[in-house]
């Protein structure tokens, strides 16, 4: 992972998100936070290429599947809220895990791994049926015995 956005309208819960990813990993380019569904909508249209999405759900001018909406992200999302009621909503938008604030380290950790092993999966399941094509070695006959029936000339006597 290398790039995640952050969307977040409260000061204090950004930077310490931001500072919980880089805990977990320093290499990690962090954006945002983003504060309004207009940013939220604004950056997703011009860069939709995050590896991961850390999102509060009520934002200050409204609630971000509002933005999501508008511009799916491309990547999983993360979902950080003090609200439990949106749950399936979350799912509903590309929600790889919903992790309740304060966020403790231990549960964003796992949160970053199931994004690690849900890449892994997709790219097995890709590899799996091509490497079975490319590293086929069956061989195959070249050559075949066919038996040719004789065609017998029978001449009728007449006398």
């Amino acid at each position: 992972m290398q790039k995640v956005l952050i969307i977040e309208d409260d000061h204090f819960s950004a930077r310490r998100l931001k500072r919980l990813i880089m805990d977990i990993d320093d290499t990690i380019d962090v954006h945002g936070p983003l504060k309004s569904m207009s940013e939220v909508t604004e950056e997703l249209a011009a860069n939709n290429d995050y590896d991961l999405i850390f999102s509060d759900i009520r934002l200050a001018d409204g609630d971000v599947f509002e933005a999501f909406r508008k511009v799916m992200p491309q990547s999983f999302v993360v979902f950080t809220t003090a609200y439990d009621e949106y749950a399936m909503e979350a799912i509903k938008n590309n929600g790889l895990d919903y992790l309740m604030k304060p966020i403790d380290a231990d549960e964003l950790r796992a949160a970053i791994g199931k994004l690690q092993l849900n890449r892994n999966a997709q790219q097995s399941a890709v590899e799996s049926p091509l490497h079975g094509v490319l590293n086929d070695t069956r061989q195959y006959r070249e050559r075949f015995l066919i038996t040719k029936a004789t065609s017998f000339a029978c001449s009728a006597s007449t006398t």
